[in-house]
This record gives C-alpha cells, sequence and structure tokens, in this order.
C-alpha cells in the first residue's frame, strides 16, 4: 500500500488521514475548487499541503507550534498559532466567509461541539474527520442536531 501511495503522492507520515480518506478529500477538493477554506487541525501540515493546491486562501488553525512553518511552506496558506475558539473569535470580528472548513483539532466532545457551531454561521461546507471517534461524533451531533442551516452526514467515508 506504500508503495502505491507514493506513486500517486499521498505518502506522507505527517498527513494522520488513511489512503481512502487523503483520496476523498482531494477528489472533494478537485469537485468543490473552493477559493476560501479555513482548516482546524494543522498537525504538521499533511491536509494543508493538498489544500494550497485547490484553494486560493487557506487559514490553518493549530496550538502547536508547527503550524507557524505553513506559511513558509505554502505561499497562500495564512497560519493562525491559537486555539480554535480564539480563530472563531478573529472569524466573527473580521467578518471572514469560507467555500470549506475542516475539523479535525482537539477531538474531546466538547471541543468539536464548539467548532462546528462557531464554523456553522461562516462556512458553506465543513468536513468533519473522525466521525468514528465516538467523543468526536457526540460533538457533532450535539452541535448539528439543533441547527438548520446544514444538511449533515457523518459516515461519507
Amino acid at each position: 500500500m506504500k508503495e502505491i501511495q507514493q506513486k500517486i503522492g499521498i505518502a506522507n507520515e505527517n498527513w494522520l488521514m488513511s489512503a481512502r480518506e487523503k483520496l476523498t478529500l482531494i477528489g472533494l477538493l478537485d469537485c468543490l475548487k473552493p477559493k476560501k477554506v479555513i482548516e482546524f487541525g494543522f498537525h504538521r501540515g499533511g491536509a494543508t499541503k493538498w489544500l494550497s493546491k485547490y484553494a486560493e486562501k487557506v487559514i490553518t488553525v493549530d496550538v502547536n507550534e508547527h503550524v507557524e512553518n505553513a506559511s513558509k511552506a505554502f505561499p497562500n496558506v495564512q497560519a493562525w498559532n491559537c486555539s480554535t475558539m480564539d480563530a472563531i473569535a478573529r472569524i466573527k470580528v473580521q467578518k471572514l466567509a469560507f467555500d470549506l472548513a475542516i475539523v479535525d483539532a482537539d477531538h474531546s466532545r466538547k471541543a468539536v461541539a464548539q467548532d462546528v457551531r462557531g464554523l456553522l454561521p461562516c462556512s458553506e461546507i465543513i468536513l468533519m474527520h473522525d466521525s468514528f471517534n465516538p467523543k468526536c461524533r457526540q460533538g457533532m451531533i450535539d452541535a448539528l442536531e439543533t441547527q438548520d442551516s446544514h444538511s449533515y452526514y457523518l459516515d461519507f467515508i
């Protein structure tokens, strides 16, 4: 499997997604062609690399210091070294809007719910990673079951 991933350009130990998830994300980016993307959860930039290839502008948010490397590696990426709650406050103040948002930061139920709730008003499409994780899934449900602006499906892949 590693040889195939290398051949198609998705082998990356810093990208903590399965091959299916990586290919699904790349396929969605190719179909959606988002102009503005917000990513909650940079880790080491595995997904950010692909977001920067498909989007005109990407903001990536993480509390770890590695996020600061994103702007150096990808010219269309702005790195915010802060919590997702601080990012949501900043998004509101700056009245930012996104074609696509990715939630893959703190995996606690409360944090996932806060992230999703915070992104609903400013994001056309929200991709939520790790819906198989019981805490993440419950946080997603907590945020989504009471809103009426977005449709959702938690088991896309």
